[in-house]
């Protein structure tokens, strides 16, 4: 951060990861209202799973678009899983975010579309949340370009609740079928394919996102600590 500050550029890159139903976006939409709450950082969510689309719709494939249904997330991760393969080293994925987050950076300070170039950061205090990595050659990459504006931070949660979340996210989700998604999540068969699992040992700090936010009667669950957690993770970095 201090390599960052000194030239200027004041800009914090933070990544989710955490395996399916564990509440990736939740925590990247608290994250963002604590960075600029607390950090006075001017907060921008990137979705990893639109540059995947993106990069789909380029080359002619056919993207899904029902959100009930878990066969949308399974071709998905196909998706993500044909783009990881079009780089030896499986960065594909991780490099389209670099460039997502360079485009935002530039629509911010407007700047010329159609330059390719660089976008130096202009010395305003943003935060950019990936939501979220899926395999570690995202990690790697990203860490390679942001250094140490980097953080990635590990979502835990009980295998219990995630099932009950991806039965509850999914019209036609049995346990069953929650339990073969989850097992795809976590790291499926080729070196390009899904690997959460890996990446999520990578993580720079974690937070339990096991419990539910609202109790059964709707009010806020004390046993929900992540606003906690997260505002001690800003307060360090």
């Amino acid at each position: 951060k201090e390599k960052m500050v000194g030239r200027g550029a004041k800009e914090l890159i933070f990544a989710v990861v955490g395996h399916i139903g564990s509440g990736t976006s939740e925590i990247a939409s608290q994250l963002a209202e604590l960075v600029e709450e607390i950090g006075g950082f001017e907060p921008t969510i990137v979705k990893a799973r639109d540059t995947i689309e993106a990069w789909a719709r380029k080359h002619g494939k056919e993207v899904p678009t029902e959100p009930r249904l878990i066969e949308t997330t399974r071709r998905l991760q196909d998706l993500g899983d044909e783009m990881r393969q079009t780089s030896p080293d499986f960065t594909s994925v991780g490099e389209a975010i670099a460039k997502q987050i360079r485009s935002i950076r530039g629509e911010k300070q407007k700047a010329d579309p159609e330059d390719l170039g660089a976008v130096i950061p202009d010395g305003t205090a943003r935060a950019y949340i990936v939501d979220a990595i899926r395999h570690p050659a995202e990690v790697e990459v990203l860490r390679h370009i942001y250094q140490d504006a980097f953080v990635l931070i590990g979502v835990v949660c009980d295998e219990q609740a995630r099932i009950r979340r991806i039965m509850a996210k999914y019209d036609n989700a049995g346990e069953g079928a929650a339990r073969i998604l989850m097992e795809c999540d976590a790291k499926r068969g080729p070196k390009y394919g899904q690997r959460v699992s890996d990446a999520f040992h990578m993580a720079d700090f974690f937070v339990d996102n096991s419990e539910a936010r609202a109790g059964p009667d709707g009010q806020g669950n004390p046993e929900w600590t992540v606003h906690e957690d997260l505002t001690r993770l800003i307060k360090i970095v």
